[in-house]
């Protein structure tokens, strides 16, 4: 639920959209909705995300679409960002997205439910589910699920090297995990949070 001031931040944010075609950025949002600083724009962004107004998708905002058409895609299972492991199945449980976002077909999207701290600094916490684009291929900075030589999976992000694969954590406290080997199971397309 959206406060008044909020929802006249939504209501100038959609208009700028549809005017301009385009998602603005901050500085551009506290312009045009006089805000003081960037950081408050971020605040109020935060609220609409967490609202289902706005999605990230690869690092850049859009407006979600209130036309209700949603599909539904299924919760493959949990998968550690930390230390890799065999947590893999499916857990028989779906969650919705908007239509626009699985484009084209949604037997290629999948999600998976993270458990773990090392892709934190990537913005992806324990508990979040991250939305995936089944694939086998990748390149050098795709944040990816991978399976390992020993069938465990593992969130990272993916350096390509010359004689095998570097999978790397987005925490300090986490080392990166050096294969010859992997199977990428997909590329995160986005990240679903529910703030308490």
């Amino acid at each position: 639920m959206l406060t008044k001031k909020q929802k006249e931040f939504y209501d100038k944010l959609k208009n700028f959209i549809e005017r301009n075609d385009y998602f603005p950025s901050f500085r551009e949002i506290a312009k045009f909705t006089g805000l003081s600083s960037t950081n408050s724009v971020w605040k109020y962004i935060k609220k609409l995300e967490s609202e289902g107004y706005v999605f990230d998708k690869n690092g850049k905002y859009s407006i979600v679409e209130s036309n209700g058409n949603f599909i539904k895609i299924p919760l493959m299972g949990f998968v550690p960002a930390g230390s890799p492991t065999e947590i893999f199945s499916d857990l028989g449980e779906e969650i919705e997205l908007p239509s626009w976002f699985a484009e084209p077909s949604n037997k290629e999207i999948i999600a998976f439910k993270v458990k773990g701290l090392s892709m934190k600094d990537a913005y992806i916490n324990d508990g979040d589910i991250v939305i995936l684009k089944r694939t086998e291929n990748a390149s050098s900075g795709d944040t990816v699920i991978a399976l390992l030589e020993d069938n465990s999976i593992t969130l990272k992000k993916l350096k390509i090297l010359k004689d095998g694969f570097l999978l790397v954590p987005e925490n300090e406290e986490y080392q990166p995990i050096k294969v010859k080997e992997l199977r990428i199971i997909g590329k995160v397309v986005g990240v679903l949070r529910k703030y308490e």
